[in-house]
């Protein structure tokens, strides 16, 4: 188990690579990729809510022994398992960003630095715990839980935001057709 949180750290940090944008059709794909990118947002919001949960289950863990190493290496693995699943869903969101509303295109922009952050904090307290696993309660293991937790909070806000944005402008979008001006 030990190997595979090492070998987990290297695959977290590896994930975070920006992508490059690529050109797509424009014009009335746009609003496709408009839907596209709130339904990602929302695959986005759910891991991000989800690596929350871990980290204060990690943040809980505050005394020796206390739960045992098997049970913070399941979370450690989970985190990083919506850690890496959230940078491959921003990096989608990032090849459609320049068809994306400017709105959309912010908040992929302040999510991919969130996840960025998130990532570098997963990968260190698992280097750490992998090669500490004793000494849990060690303030510098403590203080890398600390840091995973405020950035996945700061993600799920944003998140949040992103989804929440999206839902309005459903509800502002004509569902189909031209809209008539009434008298």
């Amino acid at each position: 188990m030990f190997r595979n949180l090492v070998l987990s750290a290297g695959l977290c940090a590896s994930m975070t690579a920006f992508v490059v944008p690529v050109q797509a059709a424009s014009g009335s794909n746009d609003a496709a990729v408009q839907r596209k990118a709130d339904r990602v947002f929302q695959a986005v919001q759910y891991d991000a809510r989800q690596a929350l949960d871990h980290a204060y289950n990690l943040e809980s863990f505050k005394t020796p022994n206390t739960p045992s190493w098997s049970m913070v290496a399941l979370q450690l693995n989970q985190l990083r398992a919506e850690v890496n699943d959230m940078t491959r869903r921003l990096q989608h969101l990032q090849r459609i960003s320049p068809h994306a509303a400017p709105l959309q295109q912010a908040a992929i922009d302040r999510m991919s630095r969130s996840v960025h952050l998130l990532s570098n904090y997963t990968a260190d307290a698992i280097a750490f715990a992998d090669s500490h696993h004793h000494d849990l309660w060690n303030l510098t293991y403590q203080r890398y839980l600390r840091d995973v937790g405020h950035d996945a909070r700061i993600l799920t806000r944003t998140a949040d935001h992103a989804v929440e944005r999206a839902k309005l402008n459903q509800e502002e979008r004509p569902s189909g057709g031209n809209v008539r001006a009434s008298s």
